[in-house]
């Protein structure tokens, strides 16, 4: 009895949570959609071209799975690719940024030039301290050597990773929820208007957002089987692979690990599983450093904590990026390149002191509103497409905007709805992943630098409790009818 009470505590307190920052969510996109001017006629028009869209979609690719599923798995290739590759080809984008910095790194390692090379001909530009650019253009320049070094090559591998992803995030629901919810959600993922938009660049989050598909459907396995070594080895690497790519590995560990406990309550075969899980991800979570050393004959960061820290608690800013906080960092860079870490601990100091004195003059419940605000920002599809030198986009602005703010404030409306469904229909357990994968990101999201792009994670959690609240509701209806019929 007393293990049931603190079971359902533990299970409701993340849900709770969840529901709140999402409602909270919610509540600044409605007064983003507010501020734009748009009528009700036209949120009504979305909503219903979007339901419309999913249920349909769903509806079609339940029936092929059901009737033949290599049919299935070509139709959602073709959901994926489609559309991601009629955008690339109506809006040709040029790299820019980190995203010109990641292609020109492949570049010149596909054409067979040397690490030391590049970074003598100061060529890497700031990434041995962001080392993740370092990773995912090793991966890029594997791409291009086959490809040749053309941008375009670098969008389609993104667009492949997105299927992948796509593949595994669906037979991962599968195990989790029923067929239904699985294809609902999987729908919900591929189409959703600012991610659609965002995956065709060359950006590290379709490689993040594929591994991290891969390590939920692993971790489904793994929770459903016996102790086995080999699924827990695997698991662990692909978090490995996940953390060096973005430093947001250790938040699934934990959402994983934590549901383990709770929802599986069973000590002794935890420990079997997690034991190397838990010894393979501290070895080399802590030991980055010894890695970058074999790869890299030059300094690197271990991590950039110390960076995102300083920049996050820029309360003029709202933890936003500025050209003063990047000067900042260029002061330090140019005089202790030899030592990184240095530029961490000054820059984690900074931050600190920036933290301390919005709390003492009272402005924290402000300033993390306003991050909240910025961190669930819908606008990144749209923005970073034409930050790449797609312009022609300006002529679609107000109605790329619109979907994308109307689709998304619809998902988080039924993703509340998910949760509460969840909580009345003793469903906590199958959802609980979820809510502390949204309190993990939520709250991580707020102690360093906010963007909306990196909410992209969350996109499971949405889609998968969105569909979820469609399935039972789909379900609801004709029993209602049936009742008011039969009385």
């Amino acid at each position: 009895m007393v293990k049931k009470i603190i079971q359902t505590i533990l299970l409701c307190i993340p849900i709770a949570l969840a529901i709140g920052f999402i409602s909270v969510k919610f509540f600044f996109m409605k007064k983003t959609l507010a501020e734009t001017g748009i009528f009700w006629w036209q949120i009504s028009v979305v909503v219903i071209i979007t339901l419309v869209i999913t249920i349909g979609f769903s509806f079609g690719l339940w029936h092929l799975y059901k009737w033949n599923r290599r049919y299935f798995y070509l139709a959602l290739a073709v959901l994926v690719i489609l559309p991601r590759l009629t955008w690339i080809l109506c809006f040709k984008t040029e790299p820019t940024s980190d995203f010109y910095l990641y292609h020109l790194i492949a570049s010149y390692r596909a054409d067979g030039n040397d690490w030391s090379t590049l970074y003598k001909q100061n060529l890497l530009n700031y990434a041995p301290f962001f080392t993740h650019i370092l990773y995912f253009s090793t991966v890029l320049s594997w791409v291009y050597s086959f490809t040749g070094n053309s941008a375009i090559a670098g969008q389609l591998f993104n667009i492949v990773l997105t299927f992948i992803g796509a593949l595994f995030f669906f037979k991962a629901c599968y195990q989790i929820f029923k067929l239904p919810i699985a294809v609902i959600a999987t729908t919900i993922f591929n189409l959703w208007p600012s991610y659609l938009m965002y995956s065709t660049l060359i950006g590290t989050e379709p490689l993040f957002m594929c591994l991290f598909a891969i390590s939920l459907y692993i971790w489904v396995r793994l929770n459903e089987s016996k102790p086995g070594i080999f699924l827990s080895i695997f698991f662990a690497l692909t978090l490995i692979a996940m953390n060096f790519i973005s430093p947001l590995a250790a938040v699934i560990l934990i959402a994983c690990i934590l549901t383990s406990l709770i929802v599986k309550w069973e000590w002794r075969s935890f420990w079997r599983k997690y034991l190397p899980v838990l010894a393979l991800c501290m070895l080399l979570f802590v030991g980055a450093t010894f890695v970058n050393k074999i790869l890299y004959p030059f300094p690197t960061a271990s991590n950039f904590t110390g960076y995102s820290l300083y920049v996050g608690s820029n309360e003029k800013t709202a933890g936003q990026w500025s050209k003063n906080d990047m000067a900042y960092f260029w002061s330090l860079y140019k005089k202790d390149t030899p030592d990184l870490e240095k530029i961490n601990t000054a820059m984690a100091k900074k931050g600190e002191e920036r933290l301390r004195n919005i709390i003492a003059e009272g402005h924290l419940a402000a300033f993390i509103g306003d991050k909240l605000k910025l961190y669930g920002d819908e606008s990144y599809g749209y923005q970073w497409n034409v930050y790449n030198n797609a312009p022609q986009l300006y002529h679609y602005s107000t109605f790329l905007l619109m979907v994308s703010n109307i689709v998304a404030s619809l998902m988080l409306l039924l993703t509340v709805a998910g949760f509460i469904i969840a909580i009345i229909r003793q469903k906590m357990k199958q959802v609980y992943i979820f809510a502390l994968m949204e309190v993990g990101f939520t709250i991580s999201g707020m102690l360093v630098e906010v963007q909306g792009r990196y909410h992209v994670p969350l996109l499971f959690v949405y889609s998968v409790l969105a569909s979820f609240a469609l399935w039972h509701l789909i379900e609801w209806i004709p029993k209602r009818r049936k009742r008011s019929l039969s009385h």
